[in-house]
């Protein structure tokens, strides 16, 4: 099971609440979330970006932000997440054209540098 940079982001978790919902309901509500296949945290860990696969197959990511001090959570500050993307791989080359420290990181956490978007792989 994997977690938004941690932990889910409060518009998320906000967006998918309620105060009285029956079991079933929670079922499908947990189905139709977006599914985290990668979270990447700068070394610090003030910022992430999370890759989701989507319940229809397509994918984006996310960038977040933490204040250590704020106590909160993670906040999104990149607003990606309705971008769709045909594979994991594409999600990340743009991810990383996009967000600036990105691409560093994820050779720092072990994972596949990413791809030029331009690498024909779209």
């Amino acid at each position: 099971s994997s977690s938004f940079c941690g932990s889910r982001p409060a518009a998320w978790r906000a967006s998918t609440s309620s105060t009285r919902t029956r079991p079933r309901a929670m079922c499908a509500a947990r189905a139709a979330r977006p599914r985290v296949v990668r979270s990447i945290e700068t070394s610090d860990g003030g910022r992430c970006v999370d890759l989701f696969v989507r319940p229809d197959g397509s994918f984006g990511f996310e960038e977040y932000r933490r204040d250590a001090e704020d106590g909160h959570g993670w906040f999104p500050i990149g607003f990606f997440k309705e971008l769709n993307f045909e594979s994991q791989d594409v999600a990340l080359a743009e991810a990383a054209a996009r967000v600036p420290w990105l691409g560093e990181a994820a050779r720092g956490a072990g994972g596949p540098p990413p791809k030029s978007p331009d690498a024909g792989d779209k």
